[in-house]
Order: structure tokens, then C-alpha cells, then sequence
């Protein structure tokens, strides 16, 4: 099956093509888990079938984690995207101090796509609105 490539392969095609034509990735955190592949024709495996198997337990930990213990909300349930991250930066701006009040931010009880539920949506619907009316001089445009 490595044969055409002189058996010079890197760890992606390895993990796309050793069980033959079962159809199934190999995992590369764990090469004991496997999983359908997601394309089968890949030259590479697009995923983790290990990460797949295991991933929903440490996402469910941390969520635990963080709505009881750290008491979280306003898209800290956005495990792509580090929340307090971005605050971090928006507050050090390399931008005169005085500038500074002219950032703003809003905090929205959703994950990484806040439209995805509707009062968050309805509420920056809201916010963006509110923004270009304040911002404009109250004409809206």
C-alpha cells in the first residue's frame, strides 16, 4: 500500500491508509482507537478518531469546571476561542489611553457562534444596532 512512496510516508497518509480498505483512520494520539474516515479518499486523515472517542469528557469536565467553580457565563462556553484572552489584549492595545473608551465589549451567554442561540442573536442584534446609533450621530446611517 506505501509501496509507490518508497515507504516514505508522513504520520497523516500512516494514519489514513494502514488498515487496508476497512475504510478507517487510525488514531495519532492513540493508535489503538480508530475511526470511519472522513473522506476516504484523503491523502491525509483529517481528524483524531482517539480525540473523537475521548473529547466529550474533558469538554464536559471543563464546562463542569467552569460554571460551578469559576462561575462563568457570557461565552466562556467557547472552548475554541480563549475568552479571558481577548479581554486580556483588548485592555492592553498599543493605542493612547485615552482611546481606550472607545473600545467596548459585550458578553453573550452562547459558545463560539453567538447567533446560534436566539436571545443571544436578538441581544447583539441589539448591541450592533445600539452601536451604529450611538456612533453615527442618531441617524442611523
Amino acid at each position: 500500500m506505501f509501496y509507490g512512496a518508497d515507504l516514505r510516508i508522513d504520520g497523516g497518509e500512516f494514519r489514513q491508509n494502514p488498515q487496508g480498505e476497512g475504510n478507517l483512520t487510525t488514531g495519532r494520539l492513540d493508535s489503538r482507537f480508530s475511526g470511519p474516515d472522513i473522506d476516504p479518499l484523503a491523502q491525509r486523515a483529517d481528524y483524531d478518531p482517539q480525540a473523537s472517542a475521548l473529547g466529550s469528557a474533558y469538554v464536559s469536565a471543563f464546562n463542569d469546571y467552569a460554571r460551578k467553580d469559576l462561575q462563568l457565563n457570557a461565552g466562556h462556553f467557547d472552548l475554541a476561542t480563549p475568552f479571558n484572552q481577548g479581554i486580556y489584549e483588548m485592555h492592553h492595545l498599543p493605542m493612547p489611553q485615552n482611546l481606550q473608551s472607545n473600545v467596548e465589549f459585550r458578553f453573550y451567554e452562547s459558545g463560539h457562534m453567538v447567533y446560534a442561540k436566539d436571545a443571544s442573536l436578538k441581544q447583539l442584534h441589539d448591541n450592533v444596532a445600539d452601536f451604529i446609533h450611538r456612533t453615527s450621530g442618531g441617524d442611523g446611517g
